[in-house]
């Protein structure tokens, strides 16, 4: 049965002095693995699998190609980004929106591709005076609303 290598690690977060061992799981025989195919091994080193070999090397060669010095602390950045968002790092110090920051970002930009209000037809709220957008009987606030079903927070 192929399994593939993997890195694993002493449990505990990740720095330059972390403990880790690279078993390549394809040479071990079925009575050295779990029934997840995890190397009986580990459980005895306390260590936990975190990725697979080539995954790491991708990690390695996409960092190369930031154009910047290849530092261990890059590396570092890289490889922990990629463990906690199963992405490549776009560039150095990136730091991902919050989950908050992401969904009004995502907000912001639907409420901003339904473009421009008409002028000649109101939005057909009863309370708004706002003009329809094209494909719609609502203006933008009122069409945000309907379709994602909660609050716009945009009025421009």
């Amino acid at each position: 049965m192929k399994r593939g290598g993997c890195i694993f690690r002493k449990r505990g977060g990740w720095n330059f002095d972390t403990l880790g061992q690279i078993i390549n799981v394809d040479e071990l025989e079925d009575d050295q693995v779990d029934e997840n195919d995890e190397p009986l091994i580990t459980q005895e080193k306390g260590l936990v699998s975190t990725l697979d070999s080539g995954t790491i090397e991708s990690i390695v060669l996409f960092a190369k190609g930031l154009g910047c010095e290849l530092t261990d602390e890059l590396l570092l950045e890289s490889f922990l980004y990629y463990y906690e968002h199963d992405a490549f790092l776009p560039h150095p110090d990136f730091k991902p929106l919050s989950s908050e920051e992401y969904q009004r970002k995502n907000d912001r930009d639907f409420y901003d591709c339904l473009g421009s209000e008409r002028e000649d037809i109101r939005c057909k709220n009863k309370v708004c005076q706002r003009g329809a957008i094209k494909g719609s009987a609502f203006c933008k606030k009122h069409h945000f609303e309907m379709i994602q079903k909660k609050p716009c927070l945009f009025s421009d």
